[in-house]
């Protein structure tokens, strides 16, 4: 009985820590369209000053024969309401049954694209940051 007891302790800590993870630089995700608009300037910001502020980007390309870089951050957290650890008790497994076990994901996603004249100055850039959150 004991060992039951620390199995469903353990579970009711694992489902209020619920699993996170992250990608990218925490330098993006702090980011506004308002700071980003201020710091680059097209067609003066340079390639080595974007790479000074956010550091090595996420992914590199070449498109049209010019670099393009992209920086990117995101986060998504997923949480199963305790109720679900319990259908996996039998016996009391039955009570949880007609709790509700849908997950709540939560997931944030920034994103800042820079295309860079051959001068290696920037010539466009687009950013964007999103929220979403279902299951409640």
């Amino acid at each position: 009985m004991f060992k039951y007891v620390v199995l469903v302790m353990s579970l009711f800590v694992i489902a209020a820590c619920g699993g996170k993870s992250t990608h990218g630089s925490k330098i993006i995700e702090q980011e506004t369209k308002e700071s980003v608009a201020q710091f680059i300037v097209k067609n003066k910001t340079t390639a080595d000053e974007i790479r000074a502020k956010y550091g090595k980007p996420y992914m590199t390309a070449i498109q049209d024969d010019k670099p393009h870089w992209t920086y990117t951050y995101g986060e998504s957290d997923v949480t199963m309401p305790a109720s679900t650890y319990v259908t996996m008790i039998p016996i009391v497994g039955l009570v949880g049954l007609a709790m509700d076990s849908t997950p709540t994901v939560s997931s944030k996603s920034t994103v800042l694209q820079i295309y860079f004249n051959p001068d290696n100055t920037v010539e466009n850039y687009y950013f964007s940051k999103s929220e979403s959150k279902t299951g409640e």
